[in-house]
């Protein structure tokens, strides 16, 4: 009888062993049992706020221990990336894009596998210059998955700066490996290098003279260098500029030089006939064209 009750006992030791191995055997098939939800984690604004003082405190000021490759340029189409793994998150995946001042944007970033809880950063400037903060964004938008949280998005955001911006995207809680996602992007286009909005392809003036006024061979104006259709004033007075100068032959200077303010002259008549500038703006661009050193001399 002793005997049976001590082989009861170790048939009970083994069964209670047994069981709790099982249970702490991980479902892989059931990703989302591994998975932190939001009442484990609770607010996350602390959490993505440490993230981004990270990156642009810690990460950026120590830029020995990343690697600092863009991964992409965003230019109107979609995107996709991944992280693999643990050792491929220590190089932050970097996309930049051109914007001007007012350009209005949207930016989606949603999850492509179950495990990522993506978040995003943008900042102004390049990763090899300075970078400013602009915005960042974590759970708005439902995943499709039913995942980590929901994806990032921000939507109808007016750029605050003209120039190149730089987009991180990065975790917000570690959910699992590996970390896939999709970049949607609208108001976001590479073809247009002096960032007015209109495409280079279609762009009479793809580089076009931005200054706040009109500068003539390094005189000021004063006046207002109005943008419209895809270009500027000073763009139109350059392009006038630009012909004088190839029939600048070397010695017919004082020709061409009159011929320059002839032709600036009919130019800015019609600026005043349709109320762009005032006969007081048109002497000052008038006065500018005669004080300038143009044709250029040779050599200049």
């Amino acid at each position: 009888m002793k005997n049976l009750k001590i082989a009861t006992f170790i048939i009970a030791i083994l069964m209670l062993f047994v069981q709790c191995e099982n249970e702490s055997i991980i479902d892989t098939n059931n990703l989302e049992s591994t998975i932190p939800n939001e009442e484990i984690l609770g607010d996350k604004t602390d959490l993505l706020k440490s993230v981004n003082e990270s990156i642009l405190n810690k990460v950026y000021q120590n830029r020995d221990a990343i690697e600092f490759v863009y991964t992409g340029e965003l230019c109107g189409l979609n995107v996709t990336g991944m992280y693999a793994d643990a050792t491929a998150y220590q190089s932050l995946h970097h996309y930049f894009f051109n914007g001007n001042e007012g350009d209005i944007i949207s930016i989606y970033v949603p999850r492509t596998t179950i495990g990522f809880d993506s978040a995003f950063t943008l900042y102004f400037g390049t990763v090899d210059t300075e970078l400013i903060y602009v915005t960042s964004s974590d759970d708005v938008i439902a995943d499709a998955f039913g995942g980590c949280f929901s994806d990032p998005y921000i939507g109808d955001f007016t750029l605050p700066y003209s120039g190149t911006y730089t987009l991180v995207i990065h975790e917000a809680a570690h959910c699992g490996y590996p970390m896939g996602y999709e970049i949607i992007t609208t108001g976001i286009n590479c073809n247009d290098a002096d960032f007015d909005g209109c495409q280079n392809d279609e762009d009479p003036y793809p580089h076009s003279i931005m200054t706040e006024t009109i500068i003539i061979d390094g005189i000021d104006t004063g006046v207002e260098n109005i943008f419209e259709n895809c270009g500027t004033m000073s763009d139109e007075i350059q392009d006038i500029i630009n012909q004088i100068n190839d029939q600048y032959t070397g010695d017919n200077y004082y020709t061409l030089h009159k011929k320059l303010s002839s032709e600036v002259s009919k130019l800015t008549y019609y600026w005043v006939k349709e109320r762009k500038i005032t006969r007081v703006e048109r002497s000052k661009i008038s006065t500018a064209i005669w004080k300038s050193n143009i044709p250029y001399s040779i050599g200049s």
